[in-house]
């Protein structure tokens, strides 16, 4: 470290102890998260996972538990107390398992509030998620989007039944029939004819219409 990035995580850990003891989880994570990409300090690290775990981030929490026990230079009293968080964060995720997803590989999207769930193919398919309002999707081409939206609660596990039905979008233009066969056709065509009788009458129409659619324990640090 320089001594610039020294004092700058030093300012940071200050930062974010203040930040833990007026209740501003967000901002605690922000200045730990930085000072541990300055330091690569194991307690930095601790502090963060710990602001995740506040947070109700348990995903992200497990995942930084999970990392700081990898590291050689954590302490053994840190290494046991992020053991016992792990634990406790592993036991508050639901797990949302998917029933009927076909085997389609590159072709089927499932997504957690609207980011890709990875996919290995194995199924059922089973995935963690914080507990709180979730919404699930899958799609596929050609195929109606499936959607679930709902609450999921601490370490519950939900099956959902996953159906999906060919997608009934098209018209017989796109399946080739005439264009002029459509009654909207026709309703159009006869504003069209009106307008050119009365003057200017269409084009004030279209422009309506446009106008329409417009706190239970910390890590401190010595550097």
């Amino acid at each position: 470290m320089s001594d610039a990035d020294r004092e700058e995580a030093r300012a940071l850990f200050a930062a974010g102890q203040a930040a833990v003891d007026a209740g501003r989880w967000p901002d605690a994570l922000a200045a730990f998260e930085r000072a541990y990409e300055l330091t690569n300090v194991p307690s930095a690290l601790f502090n963060a996972a710990f602001a995740l775990r506040a947070l109700g981030r348990f995903r992200e929490a497990e995942l930084a538990f999970s990392e700081l026990l990898t590291l050689e230079g954590t302490r053994d009293d840190m290494r046991a107390e992020s053991e016992g968080y792990l634990a406790e964060v592993r036991a508050r995720l639901a797990t949302v398992r998917l029933l009927g997803l076909p085997d389609a590989e590159g072709e089927l999207v499932v997504r957690l509030d609207a980011t890709p769930v990875p996919d290995p193919g194995v199924r059922p398919l089973e995935f963690r998620a914080d507990p709180g309002h979730h919404v699930v999707d899958v799609s596929r081409p050609g195929y109606d989007r499936f959607e679930w939206t709902g609450e999921l609660t601490n370490g519950e596990a939900r099956t959902l039944a996953v159906e999906l039905f060919p997608s009934s979008a098209g018209s017989s233009s796109a399946e080739g029939g005439d264009v002029t066969s459509e009654a909207w056709f026709w309703v159009v065509m006869g504003i069209v004819a009106a307008g050119s009788i009365a003057g200017g009458v269409v084009g004030g129409i279209f422009a309506d219409q446009a106008a329409q659619l417009q706190p239970e324990s910390m890590m401190s640090v010595r550097l």
